[in-house]
């Protein structure tokens, strides 16, 4: 029972085969999922710095609102003010004797 067997080289290239395509499978695996994990990473990110412009897109868009506000309030005053003073001054010119009016 001296035989010597003789190496298919077939089936030893076959098997290093099967393992280099496995390797191939288990690298494009894990860059797909390094892929994924870097775009989820840039989607949070994208998704936070539109969050934060749009408070401060609403945080200037309420003082600017706030301002123009506080403007009209200011310009509804002067125009009572001055229509105070007109109508004063409208009975007054019609008023024979203006100082007793104005005590």
């Amino acid at each position: 029972s001296g035989k010597i067997q003789a190496e298919n080289p077939g089936e030893k290239e076959g098997a290093s085969g099967s393992e280099a395509v496995e390797t191939h499978k288990h690298s494009a695996q894990t860059a797909v999922q390094e892929t994924g994990r870097i775009f989820t990473e840039l989607i949070k990110s994208i998704e936070k710095r539109w969050s934060e412009a749009t408070k401060l897109i609403r945080a200037q868009e309420k003082a600017a609102v706030n301002r123009a506000e506080e403007i009209m309030k200011n310009l509804e005053r002067e125009i009572a003010d001055q229509k105070k003073r007109d109508d004063e001054t409208e009975v007054l010119s019609h008023t024979e004797d203006p100082i007793q009016y104005l005590q």
